[in-house]
């Protein structure tokens, strides 16, 4: 609403208001517009409304605001120091100097200079107030010398805002402007809008930029046709004051767009087979160029006919203002044309460069710098230098001078490689790793340029000087330069060599990028594979193997005719006889040639360098495979995801063999599976046609054998096999695909969740668990057309219980929801150009994917080049569509269990998900890596326990096939009702296992039940996994990780609620789970939980919760272990005896209110019994001897007659005698930690408040020595091992007594694997000041609070004051429902809703697992 009705018009639920105000010259209006829930002013906006043209104040237009009140209001210019041009361009010229409060005029025809001197702002205010009278209108103004602040514009922002906005930026002199915004622009995009300016005011052809950065116009002789349309095109932004690469390409300029585009394209089309160019086609080959003299580049503006073109199609595309930059960068023309040549014959490559995305570079193929602008090189090189030190790190340890030697051949000066090592130095100072941790490199340069022997950036590492202004040019805002510069200096030594040398040097990793001869090759365009997709939008320049030759150029096989695939085919085919005599020939570009037989130079490279990594190969993996020479070679990795082109930028391979070879052998020969250096290189290429990385950290010096990852993946690769054999299909091709790599959902794969372009977050993916295993893609070509079909497959071995299952089942419905979001989104988003080039990047990688099987030979049976010839340009332009119709009869996904106690291939789909739930034994995990998809096929067949399979039921006639499903889905029920009754029979044996949740779950759905593992030793690659409950935004099992040091640092829990909110039964349920769940613990041992009862919520009266954890319930009454129990740290103590007697001394002095002198008399007591047990404070060989207990203290208290009798000290003393808390005799009695196995309760209800704080306080202390002397739990990975939990309920009767043992318990414990859970009602209970315990809790969870307080939920969920997010937590926690919570758990920085895993709702499952 508005203050005034009578000039507002609400337009239904939209966001827009539409104001109605009355103009009479000028007018200033002021309109409040409220929230009309709260009556709150939301905006209150000021008005002036002038009825002049726009001309008249357009310096105004981004530095003005609105000032006063009533009759005062004035429109102020702020920023202006030295002059205000009111109406430019006028045909007649005055001016005056301002003063306060004159009146200047100003008529149409008339430029009026306000000019600023120094008496002309008022020093007090800053300003200066005057009258503009024009004509009739007399407009208040004012001056300010206030500051305007401009917004950094960069390339992409400009492209994403002009089409977002559909209007272009203004540029006047030097200013860019939109609406009222100024802009600014920097480095490389600053300096080429100044090109384009120069362009459009000279009216330029083609410019030459020279050495010292002068740009000059170049007259060239060009038909009249093709100038007058390229001179209107020019004219239109002229008459804008706009620039190509700030311009939208509305209507108008379409046309005139178009009409140069076709007039340039028409002239070209004349030239025909056989003829040679005339200067007038090559001097048009010059138009829109800049030949820039000062970086050896050329470029194309974006007013070259190619890059005009390519805007015209992609302004056709729907949402190209909201897409993100990544997609952006892709959005490129650079390579429908990769090569081009200059007026000397010299042939030029396209580079990437991500400043400004409507330019194009050039540089000379055989160039030396222009390796600057590949961004993805630098990335590279650090990337492997981490990777190779992850893999070898015990190499540099042992020879102990920390030394990498890195070689680099034909990679010109260097310099991206200079700064992928100055990446890694930041990486590791970031990493806060102190120097001498830091590698030191010894890099050799091959090369037999002569250049280089003079220049290479490696070259400024001689100086400190240079090396400091070097940094300072690349990154002057890096804080540290200055000491990376002097780590660069002395960590790092260079040597040149000749690449002509008869032997190289011994390095770590060689960099090495093929070089093509300096005279390209010529092909045929239609015989090259296309690179080109989306009809053009998308380019890259694949290698293709012709006659032995490997050939990257332009191509149009698989490619569809279209304006610009046909427009680009012609340029290609022209500037391949550009500048010669050559003769022309349709159908024919400038390719790079390798040639497929390995040189001389790199069979050196291979047998000094452990990793050869070829950069930016021009060639495929069928290089490094397939030929005789190459077969020595092992390629160990390829990328594919760095850079915007198609094809590989890095391939990784090695000559020594060997070690892949034998960890695959070794790792399955612990199996018990045989495994031949034939089979192991087999495996070794299944897992490079899946996912390279896998096997690079497979032998990593950080991953023992039979690590959880090692498991993990090897069985990947037989679930693979599996999967591609049950799901097999006549129609169907499925293709395997990484999700690792693809979402990049996993922190430890090396890759950054933020990039990929598929990335779970780039996504949006739902919070929650995603898959990281596999995606099948299936692709069906049918009479209809081609239908797309995804479908996530997690893969889990080891034991495998419910809470494992569960975990797969939120994975694949979040990674298949998030797929299918991303891809095919319903409505109007599925058409935009950011999930176009989305879903095509998911179909190159199938097709790439597609390729590698074929080339590896995996699974010859399937039909993969259906894919590559038949499928391939319809996948590639958007020519098919993602259906579901599949998952009805496979499921959405599918979880692969190799599990530990099955000895039968069986599975079900879960009714309740749509999941496909298939187990395997264990063993299969590791015996499917040995055999061929064929042979899985035939145990497959076998087997009557799976559901019906797709290819026995799937046609086109989908009713025909859901009736034959539905047949095939009973025959499946018989045969699981039979392994039911096999169950039952089997219970009367002796080795009969309880079912387990899952099993029972499949038992309600399908009448089928599974024995439940016994209760052995679990496997590694299990962690425990307790279910919180259920996450109210996505429906997924919300699961606490307390081992998992990624996820929770420690395991300190807080649960707060009011009375009868649902605090006990989620508590008792977590109990219960950690229970149950501790044979996942790491090398499985026991976990102790060790309750404090405070109203008898775990005793024996809970027959139900004691039944489920076979809870060890202990009253205050002979507790088994004594509290002068002497217990040796691991570091000595001296006098040990003596801080035994003074922590009890303090507790019971604490809880007592015992005064100095009680202390003393106390202390004396003790140290007398220890003596009297022969136990001497400073002789550590006595301590031995069995301690004294309580009783031995109490006694000799009693009867010492110079005691004083009678007071609180007796009476502390008494009150623990009378009730014989402690065990009276020492040989009766054990070690807490050793009576702690399994859950332990002791129970304290009903007892006086004082000595139930005072036996937890007691226990505690003894506890804390224990855990001392215990050492640290184990580590295993991102794992650690639990040892023991504390639980104390209701825990607001002993915290605020502020026990020093509880504390250090909760800082210290997580070294040692103790954790805390705190139960109580308030979080004020928790203390606060030096006793606030609050702050060592790391996981919370909030049921229903009734005494809420703001600052209670600015400590737990870590909100911003009086924030809207702290506002409505403070309100939904209010408002919960019993059994509902908020959890702020571990590292995860959102509050998660749930719905309590109820201690009532576990048992119940439990009792149905047990068959009651």
């Amino acid at each position: 609403m508005v203050n005034d009705p009578d000039v507002a018009i609400n337009l239904g639920e939209s966001k827009e208001l539409r104001l109605q105000i009355q103009t009479d010259g000028c007018v200033f209006t002021n309109v409040d517009i409220r929230d009309p829930s709260s009556d709150t002013i939301v905006f209150h906006l000021k008005i002036c409304i002038l009825d002049l043209n726009p001309s008249y104040l357009e310096n105004l237009q981004t530095c003005y605001k609105i000032e006063g009140r009533g009759k005062k209001r004035r429109v102020i210019a702020e920023g202006i120091k030295e002059r205000l041009i009111i109406n430019p361009g006028a045909l007649n010229q005055t001016s005056a100097v301002v003063a306060e409060q004159e009146i200047y005029a100003c008529n149409f025809d008339t430029t009026l200079t306000l000019i600023l001197d120094e008496n002309s702002v008022s020093p007090d205010s800053g300003k200066v107030f005057f009258t503009l009278s024009c004509g009739s209108i007399q407009l208040p103004l004012g001056i300010s010398d206030d500051a305007v602040k401009s917004s950094k514009l960069t390339g992409i922002k400009a492209f994403k805002r002009k089409n977002e906005q559909k209007r272009g930026f203004e540029y006047r002199n030097g200013k860019i402007i939109m609406g009222t915004i100024p802009y600014y622009a920097v480095g490389g995009f600053e300096e080429n809008l100044k090109c384009e300016s120069f362009i459009v005011e000279k009216q330029a052809l083609y410019v030459v930029k020279s050495p010292n950065g002068e740009y000059n116009p170049q007259e060239i002789a060009i038909p009249e046709d093709v100038r007058d349309a390229y001179i209107n095109f020019l004219s239109t932004f002229k008459k804008r004051r706009q620039l190509p690469s700030l311009a939208y390409y509305d209507d108008e300029l379409c046309k005139v767009a178009e009409n140069y585009v076709n007039a340039y394209q028409k002239f070209l089309s004349h030239v025909k087979e056989g003829d040679i160019l005339s200067t007038e086609y090559n001097n048009t080959l010059k138009l829109g160029v800049v030949n820039d003299l000062s970086r050896n580049i050329i470029a194309f503006s974006p007013v070259h006919p190619l890059n005009v073109m390519y805007q015209l199609q992609i302004h056709q595309e729907v949402g190209l203002g909201s897409v993100r930059d990544d997609i952006v960068n892709r959005l490129t023309s650079a390579n429908l044309l990769p090569y081009i040549k200059d007026d000397q014959q010299a042939i030029y490559e396209v580079v990437e460069q991500d400043e400004s995305p409507e330019w194009r570079y050039y540089t000379a193929i055989d160039g030396d710098r222009y390796n600057e602008i590949r961004d993805f090189v630098p990335k590279l090189v650090a990337e492997k230098i981490e990777e190779y030190y992850a893999h070898f790190g015990f190499l540099f340890k042992d020879i102990g001078d920390h030394r990498m030697i890195l070689s680099l051949h034909n990679l010109g000066d260097c310099r991206e490689f200079l700064l992928g090592i100055i990446r890694y130095f930041k990486r590791q100072l970031a990493d806060n790793c102190m120097p001498d941790e830091i590698l030191n490199f010894e890099v050799n340069i091959y090369s037999d340029r002569a250049i280089i022997s003079h220049y290479n950036d490696f070259s400024i590492l001689s100086n400190l000087k240079r090396t400091k202004e070097y940094l300072y040019d690349i990154d002057g805002k890096y804080e540290h330069n200055s000491d990376l510069a002097t780590m660069l200096v002395s960590k790092i030594q260079y040597y040149i060599h000749k690449e002509t040398d008869d032997t190289y040097r011994y390095s770590h990793i060689a960099f090495y990028e093929m070089l093509s001869g300096d005279k390209c090759g010529d092909s045929q365009i239609s015989r090259l594979t296309t690179g080109t997709s989306l009809n053009g939008i998308i380019s890259g320049v694949p290698s293709v193997l012709d006659e032995g030759w490997y050939k990257t150029g332009f191509g149009t096989k698989h490619a569809p005719k279209t304006p610009l695939n046909d427009f680009a085919a012609l340029l290609n085919s022209i500037y391949r006889v550009a500048y010669s005599s050559s003769t022309y020939t349709p159908d024919h570009c400038i390719t790079t040639e390798i040639h497929k037989k390995s040189s001389v130079q790199l069979n050196k490279v291979y047998s000094a360098a452990n990793w050869v990594v070829f950069v930016n190969p021009k060639v495929d993996l069928s290089f490094f495979y397939q030929d005789e020479e190459s077969k020595d070679l092992l390629i160990i990795h390829y990328g594919d995801q760095n850079s915007s082109a198609s094809g590989y930028n890095a391939i990784t391979v090695t000559r020594k063999a060997e070690q892949y070879e034998r960890i695959i052998t070794q790792e399955l020969a612990n199996k018990n599976v045989n495994v031949d250096s034939i089979t192991a290189k087999r495996i070794i290429d299944f897992f490079n046609a899946i996912n390279g990385r896998w096997l690079l950290r497979l032998i990593s010096s950080k991953r023992a054998l039979n690590s959880t990852f090692s498991r993990e993946k090897m069985s990947i690769i037989s679930a693979v096999k599996f999967a591609m054999a049950y799901y097999a299909h006549d129609d169907i091709v499925w293709i395997p695909i990484s999700l690792e790599e693809l979402l990049r959902v996993s922190g430890n794969t090396g890759l950054s969740q933020n990039n990929g372009l598929l990335s779970a977050k780039n996504l949006s993916f739902d919070h929650g668990a995603t898959c990281d295993d596999l995606l099948l893609i299936g692709i069906e070509k049918a009479k209809q057309g081609i239908y797309v079909h995804l479908h996530p497959i997690e893969v889990k071995i080891g034991l495998n219980d419910a809470g494992v299952i569960e975990k797969a089942k939120g994975q694949i419905l979040n990674t298949y929801k998030g797929l299918l979001h991303a891809l095919w989104p319903a409505g109007e988003e599925r058409n935009t150009i950011e999930r176009k080039v989305v879903r095509n990047f998911v179909m190159q990688l199938a097709i790439l994917s597609c390729e590698k099987m074929k080339l590896y030979d995996i699974y010859p049976e399937e039909p993969w080049q259906l894919v590559l010839d038949e499928c391939r340009e319809d996948l590639l332009n958007e020519n098919y569509e993602i259906s579901e119709t599949v998952n009805e009869y496979i499921g959405i996904g599918t979880i692969i269990s190799f599990k530990q106690s099955e000895s039968l291939i069986s599975g079900v789909i879960d009714s309740e998900n749509n999941i496909a739930i298939l187990q395997l034994p264990e063993h299969e995990g590791y015996e499917y890596l040995v055999k061929t998809i064929a042979e899985v096929a035939c145990d497959i067949d076998q087997s009557k326990f799976l559901p019906p399979r797709l290819s026995g039921f799937y046609t086109s006639d989908h009713d025909e096939a859901v009736k034959r499903y539905e047949q095939q889905k009973k025959v499946h029920k018989e045969v699981m009702r039979e392994i039911q009754e096999e169950g039952q029979e089997d219970k009367t044996e002796p080795k009969e296992k309880e079912p387990d949740k899952e099993s029972a779950e499949c038992s309600k759905n399908f009448t089928l039940v599974t024995p439940e593992p016994l209760m052995e030793q679990a496997d590694a690659d299990q962690e425990i996994s307790i279910l919180f409950g259920q996450d109210q935004n996505t429906g997924m099992p919300l699961f606490w990780h307390p081992g998992n040091t990624d996820e929770v640092f420690h395991t300190n829990t807080g649960i707060i609620g009011t009375m009868g909110a649902g605090k006990t039964q989620f508590t008792q349920s977590l109990v219960t789970q950690l229970y149950r769940e501790r044979i996942n613990n790491v090398e499985s041992p026991d976990i102790g939980i060790l309750i404090f009862d405070y109203k008898g919520d775990y005793n024996e009266s809970k027959e139900n919760f004691v039944n489920a954890t076979n809870a060890k319930v202990l009253k205050p009454y002979h507790l088994p272990y004594n509290p002068f129990a002497l217990t040796q740290p691991r570091v000595f103590k001296p006098l040990l005896p003596i801080h035994v007697a003074n922590t009890f001394n303090d507790t019971l002095s604490r809880v007592y209110h015992l005064g100095p002198k009680q202390s003393s008399i106390l202390l004396n007591c003790i140290k007398s019994a220890y003596m009297s047990k022969g136990i001497i404070p400073n002789d550590p060989k006595t301590w031995i001897l069995p301690a004294p207990t309580f009783q031995n203290v109490y006694s000799l208290y009693m009867k010492n007659d110079n005691i004083k009798k009678g007071d609180s000290l007796e009476a502390a003393l008494r009150t623990l005698a009378d009730f014989e808390v402690f065990e009276a005799n020492s040989s009766n009695t054990e070690s807490l930690f050793d009576l702690l196995t399994g859950v332990v309760v002791i129970d304290i209800s009903g007892y006086d408040t004082d000595l139930q704080n005072l036996i937890i306080a007691i226990t505690l202390d003894l506890f804390y020595a224990q855990m001392q002397a215990r050492g640290s739990s184990k580590l295993l990975g991102k794992y650690r091992q639990l040892t023991k939990m504390i639980l104390v309920d209701e825990a607001d009767n002993f915290l605020h007594e502020g026990f020093p043992s509880l504390k250090k318990i909760l800082k210290e414990g997580r070294e040692f694997g103790v954790g805390t859970i705190l139960s109580t009602q308030f979080l004020k209970h928790f203390g606060s000041g030096d006793d606030d315990f609050s702050k060592y809790i790391l996981t919370w969870v909030v049921h229903n609070v009734a005494d809420l307080k703001n600052t209670d939920i600015r400590f737990v969920f870590n909100t911003e004051a009086n924030s809207a997010e702290e506002v409505k937590l403070f309100g939904d926690v209010k408002k919960l429902q019993k059994h509902y919570s908020i959890v702020k758990m571990g590292n995860y920085p959102k509050p998660i809703y749930i719905k309590d895993k109820a201690f009532w709702e576990l048992f119940l499952e439990l009792q149905a697992q047990n068959g009651r």
